[in-house]
């Protein structure tokens, strides 16, 4: 039910206002209430809005007990507004309707048998005139100017921290270059068992004209990681050993390096067999890491020598710290 209460001519003065927020509708509405010695205050106004309207009344103590026989049992006005606060400052009170004239609070209290009701205050629509439209934007400005202010403060401490984020990082940014080299190498090599290939770009050197010459899809578009079959350094440099471990595998590698520490090999599609023959490997290469150079084989028919015999084509074994021999793994 809704108590109306008039609002007099002449508004009193009152002690500096308190502020609170209330929500309705998605709209926010800043409530401002005081006191003096004999009347409390309630103002309600729109939040963000540029307008002369807003809604207000003053109350004495018997109108407030008139709203609800709850409010009888305080003597002064000082002892109520403390009560009163206390209902904005824990959630107590809502805006219940808004009309074109009024407004409607609704506080929420405990009735006698200890069930919540809402005890609903009236305030009436008061239109403030020019000047307040004046005072709102002088307001509004000044906030705005504080906030541009703080923003700009913000900007600038961001900005120092990205300076200096900056400087740290072209100060450190070869030695960052220089750490992922290594750990790129080391997660390259890692799966490649070899004294020879210690260097990545002799790595993707290989990869890539190895998977040019793939005919055999062996790589099959995968990672190129090739398993040792054969070193001569572990298992001896005899050409015997070598076809037993290599014999009849399809697509090999062999990288060879000199005691004068030259890095070369070729690669094959064709199988190592003991026939004492020459095979013909059309896609077959050699290939110098130490001068980056492809080498392709002029007469096809006598790509490689399968012979057996240690006066053919392992008589280099003897020149060499090691000879490695890789198939791709499946």
């Amino acid at each position: 039910m809704e108590h109306q209460i008039e609002t007099r001519e002449s508004e009193p003065k009152f002690e500096k206002l308190t502020e609170y927020n209330l929500l309705k509708d998605k709209d926010t509405y800043q409530v401002q209430t005081g006191k003096n010695e004999n009347q409390i205050i309630i103002k309600v106004s729109k939040v963000n809005e540029l307008s002369d309207i807003f809604y207000q009344n003053i109350f004495t103590l018997e109108q407030f007990s008139k709203l609800d026989k709850s409010f009888r049992v305080y003597d002064e006005i000082k002892e109520l507004y403390a009560n009163l606060e206390s209902f904005f400052k824990n959630g107590k009170v809502i805006i219940n309707e808004i009309k074109n004239d009024s407004i409607a609070l609704g506080i929420k209290i405990m009735s006698l048998t200890g069930e919540e009701k809402i005890v609903e205050i009236l305030l009436n629509k008061k239109e403030a005139g020019q000047d307040s439209i004046v005072k709102q934007l002088c307001k509004k400005v000044n906030l705005l100017e504080i906030e541009n202010k703080n923003l700009k403060e913000e900007i600038n401490i961001i900005k120092n921290e990205l300076n200096v984020i900056k400087n740290w990082k072209n100060e450190n940014e070869e030695n960052f270059k220089k750490l992922l080299k290594l750990k790129e190498e080391e997660i390259a090599l890692k799966d490649i068992d070899s004294k020879i290939l210690t260097k990545l770009e002799d790595l993707k050197f290989i990869e890539e004209e190895y998977k040019k010459n793939d005919q055999l899809n062996i790589l099959n578009n995968k990672k190129f990681k090739p398993k040792l079959l054969y070193r001569a350094t572990r298992d001896g440099d005899s050409t015997s050993v070598f076809h037993k471990k290599c014999n009849n595998i399809n697509g090999t590698l062999m990288i060879v390096k000199t005691d004068k520490g030259f890095i070369f090999g070729g690669c094959t599609n064709e199988i190592w067999n003991e026939d004492k023959s020459y095979r013909k490997d059309d896609s077959a290469i050699c290939f110098s890491l130490d001068l980056k150079t492809i080498y392709k084989s002029k007469k096809t028919d006598y790509s490689i020598n399968c012979n057996n015999d240690n006066n053919y084509g392992f008589e280099i074994i003897f020149l060499v710290l090691e000879i490695i021999v890789y198939q791709k793994e499946e």
